[in-house]
């Protein structure tokens, strides 16, 4: 068992927002992130862990969407936790036994997803689960999930939220969280070379949690925030938010939301603003607005005045895509980078603190993560392990550590333009944060 150089603690109740993935934006154009849609949802926050009794075999339940508009990205995820699994299994598994994968469909509300936690726990027996997909629905379910003392990670949901959810050390995410977003819109904001911003937000729990993040992030590199100015998430007209975010002549502006509301918003702000056009910077989900036929219409200056930024959930590298058998871009391999960390790293955890005990496996995540001889699969890291090494998990496509509440510390992103028709287009990959 190697040397335990840290302990993550329990995270703190502040903070608590919202979001859900954005399934329409991810599966039609691979951008991830969070979607600005959710005014209000129950948070289950039982802590009270109960017993797990250990069997010997390592049983990972899948919670991702298998209906709806999900579906294609809860397919993509599935298939490369399976991938993942059969490359651990075939490596010699954990135990002495084969790892076991059981599924339930994530669906598209709370207490759908509550019943599927409670098939892959009780019914299925799961030590472990991957998901769920969507923020909102894990700030809905995680109080269940630990409350059993089982270990849940995500390789899709992105809320600031999550990172203080008090999950007793038993949540972590591989995708990007929407702080490391915060981060990347403040430096596209810097690239304009415009210094005086303003920002517009869903006004619910989600989009002032993330507002807040961008205008920390604007500030600390220097840029006057001009105004800050929410909208309502179910608003009609909003021509009043839009010209008051403009009523300083910003340079820039920066719009928060989701592929509808989203949208319209950044279509109005830009009617609202004179000449010469700002520059507008858009989050994750207005990538693939539900009317791309909106951004069409805006004038050739503001759409060139136009850029966003989103996690890049496709996977580049040549290593993992001959595992999935898929070339670049394909939307079939969504997230599967995380997928493949939330599985190797819970393996590499059961194998290196001997059992399939939830709590125990969580208390070895970041420090495997971290910290020691580098390697970026399972079969590697597991050789380490048996040799008595400190391992840093690095993933294969090479950006991996977690910081003390579970999530990473830095992430890939992609900024994107649009073009005459509406559709996006990838110009510029990138990396925000710190894996050192």
């Amino acid at each position: 068992m190697i040397d335990r150089r840290g302990r993550r603690g329990g995270r703190g109740l502040s903070g608590i927002a919202l979001s859900g993935v954005v399934i329409a934006s991810a599966v039609a154009c691979a951008g991830g992130g969070g979607d600005s849609g959710v005014a209000t949802t129950t948070v289950v926050t039982t802590t009270t862990l109960a017993p797990r009794p250990s069997d010997g075999v390592l049983r990972l339940g899948v919670l991702m969407p298998q209906s709806g508009p999900g579906a294609d990205l809860g397919r993509a995820v599935l298939n490369s936790v399976r991938i993942a699994v059969r490359e651990v299994n075939l490596a010699g598994g954990v135990l002495g036994r084969d790892i076991e994968v059981v599924t339930a469909d994530e669906g598209a509300d709370i207490p759908t997803a509550l019943a599927a936690v409670n098939t892959l726990i009780v019914d299925e027996g799961a030590d472990a689960i991957i998901g769920p997909a969507s923020s909102r629905i894990a700030l809905g379910v995680l109080g269940q999930v630990v409350g059993q003392g089982v270990l849940a990670c995500s390789p899709v949901a992105t809320a600031i939220a999550l990172s203080s959810f008090p999950d007793q050390g038993l949540f972590f995410r591989t995708v990007p969280s929407d702080a490391l977003q915060a981060d990347a819109i403040a430096r596209l904001v810097d690239q304009t070379g415009r210094n005086r911003v303003g920002v517009l937000h869903p006004d619910d729990v989600y989009g002032r949690d993330f507002a807040d993040a961008v205008v920390l992030a604007l500030t600390a590199q220097g840029t006057e925030v001009t105004a800050t100015v929410g909208y309502a998430p179910d608003a009609d007209d909003l021509s009043g938010p839009a010209r008051e975010v403009v009523a300083d002549e910003p340079p820039a502006v920066v719009v928060l939301g989701n592929a509808d509301l989203g949208a319209r918003m950044l279509v109005a702000a830009a009617e609202a603003a004179g000449s010469p056009s700002p520059w507008f910077i858009v989050n994750d989900a207005i990538r693939r607005p539900l009317q791309p036929s909106a951004l069409a219409e805006l004038d050739e200056i503001r759409r060139q005045r136009l850029r966003g930024v989103s996690p890049a959930v496709l996977p580049t590298s040549p290593e993992l895509l001959a595992r999935l058998g898929a070339t670049e871009r394909d939307p079939a391999t969504m997230f599967a980078s995380m997928a493949f960390d939330c599985v190797n790293l819970i393996a590499l955890g059961a194998l290196d603190s001997d059992t399939d005990d939830a709590r125990a496996i969580a208390a070895d995540l970041v420090t495997l993560s971290r910290g020691g001889s580098t390697c970026r699969d399972f079969a590697s890291c597991a050789q380490l392990l048996r040799e008595d090494r400190n391992v840093d998990y690095n993933g294969l496509e090479g950006l991996l550590r977690l910081d003390n509440q579970g999530d990473v510390s830095a992430g890939a992103f992609e900024r994107f333009a649009f073009d005459e028709t509406g559709r996006d287009i990838t110009d510029l990959r990138f990396t925000v944060g710190t894996v050192n």
